[in-house]
């Protein structure tokens, strides 16, 4: 979930985005997805389609669970 916010803030050009994590696993869960959209997805904060972004997130194969509602 955090890649998604990540890039969505990336790519709506906000400057400050805020994360609270509550363990060490949130934190490194947080640093893996950046490395991720930096590395992987928007390297250079190069122009790129969002059709393209979509089709490299799924072929990441990332497991999706389920909302717990909140």
């Amino acid at each position: 979930m955090a890649l998604l916010q990540i890039l969505s803030a990336r790519l709506s050009q906000v400057n400050c985005l805020v994360f609270h994590r509550s363990d060490a696993i949130g934190s490194e869960n947080l640093a893996t997805a950046q490395q991720i959209v930096d590395r992987d997805l928007v390297p250079d904060n190069s122009p790129v389609k969002v059709s393209a972004l979509v089709e490299k997130i799924h072929a990441m194969e990332f497991p999706w669970g389920f909302s717990d509602g909140n």
